[in-house]
């Protein structure tokens, strides 16, 4: 299992795992005209990573958005059923390679979202470490800055 530069043809994918995790994030993003021109600039920057199942029809099973100038991974998800599987630690892989040395950030889910703890511990399990929560913003939860250095 692989993460790779994602292409425009993995856009319905995406918004497929998109509309699978956006109660999560807390926004509609699979409908959401916004995150569809984002997620296209970030594919035509070749910033954009995807890693899709071994079925005949290959369908994205995760999916990452890495904005290299803010040294931040900007989005990350994983179909529920592919958690555990390698699928996350593929595309931090990829992040990790395209960003060389030096450190990089992630905005995840405070301890008051319980359905968050697992991504919490995946970016600790990462070499993460929490930073401080973020200031309160468009999401109804508390959101916290891990650092990885």
């Amino acid at each position: 299992m692989r993460a790779v530069v994602a292409q425009h043809a993995d856009i319905a994918g995406w918004l497929a795992l998109a509309a699978e995790v956006e109660d999560m994030f807390e926004s509609p993003m699979s409908t959401d005209a916004d995150f569809a021109r984002i997620l296209r600039r970030n594919i035509d920057e070749g910033t954009a990573y995807v890693v899709h199942d071994s079925g005949a029809d290959p369908k994205v099973i995760g999916a990452a958005i890495w904005r290299p100038g803010l040294r931040r991974i900007a989005w990350l998800a994983v179909a529920e059923d592919h958690r555990r599987s390698g699928v996350g630690a593929s595309l931090l892989s990829a992040i990790f390679e395209a960003a060389g040395p030096g450190s990089i950030v992630v905005e995840t889910f405070g301890t008051d979202v319980p359905g968050g703890i697992p991504a919490r511990r995946f970016y600790e399990a990462a070499g993460f470490r929490r930073v401080g929560p973020v200031a309160e913003g468009a999401a109804p939860s508390s959101r916290d800055l891990f650092r990885r250095a």
